[in-house]
């Protein structure tokens, strides 16, 4: 079942808006599908909670980088959630996976909670090891 299918089921709205291909991105090939498979997982987790939820992956490439943002809805979390939430993930879970990958290819993390909406934004360098 491809993920806009399960989007679907889920009744949470897609979109996506890829200017750059996914398999360009710099993470080693056995790397590249559970990061992905974890980002989207969590932001189909928070987005289902939602009365109206919808999930945006964007991609994009610019200035020898990759910029990579994923916003959903949600509900707002706690400051300690916020101020925790890629610190000191659990060592099995999607979110310290998430932090493990994108730091060996020296990427930054960053995200923000804005009325009702969760953005996770990596920036990747445009090159492969």
């Amino acid at each position: 079942m491809s993920i806009e299918e399960e989007m679907r089921l889920a009744q949470i709205t897609f979109r996506t808006d890829f200017q750059a291909p996914l398999s360009d991105l710099p993470f080693k090939n056995n790397a590249l599908l559970p990061v992905m498979s974890a980002i989207l997982a969590n932001a189909k987790q928070a987005a289902a909670l939602e009365k109206n939820s919808w999930v945006t992956w964007r991609l994009k490439q610019q200035s020898g980088l990759f910029l990579f943002e994923i916003s959903n809805a949600t509900s707002e979390p706690s400051q300690k959630i916020m101020d925790n939430l890629f610190l000191r993930p659990k060592l099995e879970s999607g979110t310290a996976l998430i932090k493990r990958e994108v730091s060996r290819v020296h990427g930054t993390i960053d995200y923000r909670f804005d009325h009702h909406t969760f953005k996770l934004m990596i920036k990747l360098p445009a090159m492969k090891d």
